[in-house]
């Protein structure tokens, strides 16, 4: 036991389990991570040589930008996930171009090449402005914005001087790879050996190959930017322009002693050690997207941590404040948040050495369990790099020969950097033949299970299966709902491994797991356990022998089996009015879907049955944009609810789950108003909910197209796949004791 307590003390996050239940899709989360974390490269300060405009005539004053007092600004709304819209403002100094004035015609005044080094445009966020440059700009490539072939409209017969005036220029601009004409309004002034002008126009940063922004599901943009130019030039009899830009004396501050920066030590480091050392340190499963083992790790990307701790992305807790009270919430308080922002606003200054090494705080409320068995796969397991998301069904066998209730477990990842999660099912015995057929028969241990789970989606008899509790993981978004307990069963039969009740899971950061006393997962002689393994590989794909203790109890008079209820609802998001796609028919949709994951018509149609519904009135309910799906279900039984599980795919929007909605006992057993595909977590109540029969539980799902912008157009309703959708929750639940008189 002491070599698992060594590895969960270093993993305190907290027992409910996300499941990234991804095959093929994009990982929303993955992506934000790996933008934000990345640290800086550095930006060199060369000032953009010029053409000069070559001989002046005799009426004509030759005026060179000067960069130290010059600027050009790019202005736009943008839009923070979880924030109010917002302006961004991005900024350089390095440009350079020649005026000559005529001081006898002012139209006939000639400016030459403007060039402005896009590279170095800066604003309040190095997240933002390095994605700006990489992935729309792309100015390790374009370098250069070029204003050319300019032209004076509107101007003064004569330029005097110390007298402001107003004009357009119209010229030629090239940004990326793209010239376009465009047109700016000028305001300028005229002053002895200095020449000031301030120069705007509105931009369409599609047509430059630009935009609109998007980065990685954080911030969307507006498509239209406000560009400024200032400009400040002065005499070229006297002035030569810069080849780098000198710095200010005045603009540096020593941040570290400003009032009301937080202090790295008292402030940043436990946040860190608490909440993201655990995933992050080398070797662990988060390493290859962020690297964090010392404080240095933390300063060089602070803005990052900044935005997605504001954006509520990290620490993964997508639930609302409107539940219930919950069990081991993994939010940041607002005023951790705002040491972040102001630690990355001061320039992250340290009051250590930045080689100081951080460590992942332990957690006094771990528990324990007794190591009554340990079990693996029957062999080492090693994919490959070709296939970077790897899902994976492997057998691991208890070999029990009396029937024993599992009360509690840990799960122990053998090749750490690349276990992504894990999901266990409890299978019976009948099943075994079929699952050992499927054993090996690519050449390796286990096999796929990436598109269909065991063999197929569905539960073959329409048993009702069992979610893990107090923080095991639910259903895989690669496979379909394995029954509805006390309702009939639309789903297919006769799959080739039938998936049995998932009974545990394991994510970076999880505990060891202690059911409620005298309760547990029941296992007959026989019985065995399928773990789909989720192996995410970037450069290696090392051995995996993973290993998962049980502690178990003998069946005994007194011990209770834990069940879970599966809630699913239909799904209908037709395409928008007058989409001519052939999928956008139903009937064409059910078509595709059903050659790619069998009768997908049977779950589809038949849980309208369960609700109350039909396709028809369903989908014209929806703009074909967004949907939304309400779904009540009666309790039965009096039984206390323990842990409650959301699920949807890449285009889910919003989830509730509601005990008695719209009655004075309402409670809302689960909120997440901004859902994620990559952290679909089980929550455990702080206090068991109890329900008695003729309680309503009601669940509300929302998709929304937006979410993914340029995906192909078709109708979408209920299916397996991740690139379909589901409506689908469970709850598990304590039965009353024998004893308790409100027992039938």
């Amino acid at each position: 036991m002491s070599n698992v307590i060594s590895f969960v003390k270093r993993h305190p996050i907290g027992s409910a389990v996300p499941l990234l239940l991804v095959a093929g899709a994009l990982y929303l989360t993955r992506d934000v991570v790996k933008v934000a974390l990345t640290a800086d490269t550095p930006v060199g300060d060369a000032v953009p040589q010029a053409k000069p405009l070559g001989q002046l005539g005799s009426d004509e004053l030759l005026f060179r930008i000067d960069p130290n007092q010059s600027s050009a600004t790019v202005v736009v709304e943008e839009e923070l996930v979880g924030s109010s819209v917002d302006k961004a403002t991005l900024v350089t100094q390095a440009m350079s171009g020649e005026i000559a004035l005529n001081t006898e015609r002012a139209a006939d005044s000639r400016v030459g090449e403007i060039l402005v080094d896009v590279e170095q445009l800066t604003s309040d966020n190095r997240l933002r402005d390095r994605q700006i440059r990489a992935n729309y700009l792309e100015s390790t490539k374009y370098p250069i914005a070029r204003l050319s072939d300019v032209k004076l409209s509107g101007a003064p017969k004569r330029f005097e001087q110390g007298t402001k005036t107003q004009f357009t220029l119209v010229g030629d601009l090239k940004v990326h790879d793209v010239t376009n004409p465009v047109t700016f309004d000028v305001n300028g002034e005229w002053e002895g050996d200095q020449l000031r002008l301030t120069a705007s126009t509105t931009l369409t940063l599609s047509e430059f190959k630009i935009g609109p922004v998007a980065l990685a599901g954080l911030v969307t943009a507006k498509d239209t930017a406000t560009l400024e130019l200032k400009i400040l030039a002065r005499s070229g009899d006297s002035f030569e322009a810069p080849k780098a830009l000198s710095e200010d004396p005045g603009s540096k501050q020593v941040t570290a002693q400003l009032a009301g920066v937080p202090s790295y030590s008292r402030d940043i480091k436990p946040i860190l050690e608490s909440n993201c050392v655990s995933c992050h340190g080398s070797g662990e499963m988060g390493s290859h997207l962020w690297v964090l083992n010392e404080a240095h790790d933390a300063a060089a990307v602070a803005d990052g941590l900044a935005t997605v701790t504001t954006a509520k992305f990290m620490p993964p807790w997508p639930a609302a404040q409107t539940n219930v009270p919950l069990q081991h919430t993994r939010g940041l308080s607002d005023a951790q948040i705002e040491a972040f922002v102001n630690w990355a606003k001061a320039g992250a200054p340290l009051d250590v050495d930045g080689s100081q090494p951080l460590k992942a705080a332990e957690d006094p409320s771990m528990v324990t369990i007794d190591d009554d068995l340990t079990i693996t796969f029957d062999e080492p397991y090693a994919g490959s790099t070709d296939v970077k998301d790897d899902y994976r069904c492997l057998i691991m066998d208890p070999k029990l020969t009396t029937t024993q209730y599992m009360t509690g477990y840990y799960f122990t990842p053998d090749a750490k950097a690349v276990v992504h999660h894990v999901l266990t099912y409890k299978m019976d015995a009948a099943t075994r033949a079929a699952a050992d057929a499927k054993d090996g028969a690519d050449g390796k241990p286990g096999w796929s299970c990436s598109a269909g789970g065991f063999g197929g989606g569905g539960n073959a008899g329409g048993q009702a299966s069992a979610a893990g509790p107090s923080g095991a993981a639910g259903p895989s978004g690669a496979t379909g709902p394995s029954g509805l307990a006390g309702q009939e069963n639309p789903v297919g039969q006769g799959q080739a491994v039938p998936r049995g009740p998932l009974v545990a899971g394991w994510v970076p950061g999880q505990r060891p797991l202690r059911f409620a006393p005298d309760t547990g997962f029941k296992l007959n002689p026989g019985d065995y356990f399928i773990s789909q393994m989720h192996y995410h590989y970037e450069t290696a794909a090392p051995e995996d022998s993973s290993q998962m203790t049980l502690s178990l109890e003998d069946e005994r008079p007194g011990i209770q089996e834990l069940r879970t209820r599966e809630l699913v609802g239909p799904v209908e998001l037709p395409c928008p009015a007058g989409s001519t796609e052939a999928l956008c028919d139903r009937d064409a949709a059910m078509v595709e879907t059903s050659e790619r994951l069998g009768d997908a018509s049977m779950l589809a149609n038949g849980l309208h049955r369960v609700c109350g519904t039909d396709p028809a009135s369903l989908a014209a309910q929806s703009d074909g944009i967004t949907a939304t799906t309400t779904c009540t279900f009666n309790m039965r039984q009096p039984a206390s609810i323990v842990d409650v599980l959301g699920h949807m795919h890449v285009i889910g929007k919003s989830f509730t789950m509601k005990l008695n909605p719209g009655t004075p006992e309402e409670k809302v057993l689960l909120d997440i108003p901004r859902w994620s595909f990559n952290w679909q977590l089980n929550y455990q109540p702080v206090e068991p909910v109890s329900v008695k029969p003729g309680d309503k539980l009601q669940i509300s799902c929302t998709w929304d197209r937006n979410l993914q912008p340029g995906r192909p157009l078709r109708y979408i309703f209920f299916a397996e796949g991740t690139l379909d959708e589901m409506c689908f929750a469970t709850i598990t639940t304590l039965p009353p004791k024998p004893a308790d008189p409100a027992t039938p």
